[in-house]
């Protein structure tokens, strides 16, 4: 009695799992669809306006023109070709980013049931040139020489040595090291 109430638990539990995984498997199908239907794709390429050549890794973000929120996000491949895909329907704008190169606004890219793509074309970006004071670099000599024959300690570097005498300048040193 026991073995076979034991086959029926798991018979049971097989099938349901078997029906579960049947139901659940249409449903994603279905969003699956819905979704596609739905989504929208951005399109285009980045060169750099003095050489034209094509500006890698770029990044690419889109922002909803609501809110101004970033709604998706991507960067440039080799070529400079970007795609975004995934798009949801509503209105967007872009902006191009790369270090060393103004900002690229794209302006307003409106997505919907009849028009699920948008072709930016090429995008030209500007290098920018930033200006930067000078900078100051100071070098302290070390505390300490290594030489071939000898060490030699610099006891004018040490706070102790002002108060003490060269030997607690080396009992100190011998300590650190």
């Amino acid at each position: 009695m026991n073995r076979f109430a034991l086959i029926l638990c798991l018979l049971f539990g097989f099938l349901t799992n078997v029906s579960l995984a049947q139901n659940f498997q249409r449903g994603s199908e279905g969003n699956r669809k819905t979704n596609r239907e739905k989504s929208g794709m951005v399109t285009g390429y980045v060169v750099e306006k003095q050489s034209g050549q094509p500006v890698e890794y770029a990044n690419i973000i889109i922002f909803s023109m609501r809110d101004s929120s970033q709604a998706i996000g991507t960067v440039t491949n080799a070529k400079g070709y970007f795609e975004l895909f995934r798009v949801g329907p509503g209105r967007y704008f872009i902006e191009i980013r790369f270090v060393g190169f103004e900002i690229k606004p794209v302006g307003d890219i409106g997505l919907n049931r009849n028009n699920r793509r948008f072709d930016a074309g090429k995008i030209v970006l500007q290098q920018t040139a930033l200006a930067l004071e000078g900078v100051d670099v100071v070098a302290e000599p070390m505390p300490m020489e290594f030489r071939i024959e000898k060490k030699v300690v610099n006891v004018n570097r040490y706070s102790t040595a002002a108060s003490g005498s060269v030997v607690e300048v080396l009992e100190s040193e011998k300590k650190k090291s």
